[in-house]
């Protein structure tokens, strides 16, 4: 697959994403997209799209299991203690999958700088002397 072809697969430049676009590209990279084509000020970006993460749980290993877990937490909207444990374990196979392809071949900025940080710590990366190469890869 060519580098083109990944990139408008899997990544989309806010300024073309609109509200129809929100289930690929999630409801804050459509609204972004809208603010852009209102005219209002906002700093260039880029979107992971919906794809890029179903290809990397699929890298990861765990995107049959967590697809299991998904459906069993629609299933399972009632009941709060449950779905609470569900929860967990999607974390934990996302956490997984992250980790992974990170040490395999590169490493993927999450939505905010604190979420990087959890992924680290959790990735057990969160050593001053790796963060510092891992945030220099993540931008």
């Amino acid at each position: 697959m060519s580098t083109k072809t990944l990139v408008s697969k899997y990544v989309s430049d806010i300024s073309t994403l609109r509200l129809r676009d929100a289930e690929e590209a999630g409801g804050k990279g459509a609204n972004m997209g809208e603010l852009v084509a209102a005219g209002l000020p906002v700093p260039p970006g880029f979107v992971l799209m919906r794809s890029s993460y179903l290809a990397s749980m699929q890298a990861g290993g765990v995107d049959t299991e967590l697809a299991a877990l998904h459906r069993e937490a629609l299933a399972q909207v009632d009941n709060s203690a449950r779905l609470a444990e569900l929860c967990q374990r999607m974390q934990k196979l996302v956490t997984k999958a992250w980790c992974e392809r990170g040490r395999s071949r590169s490493a993927a900025s999450m939505s905010t700088a604190r979420s990087d940080q959890t992924a680290l710590w959790l990735c057990g990366l969160r050593q001053p002397e790796r963060t510092a190469v891992m945030r220099r890869s993540l931008g």
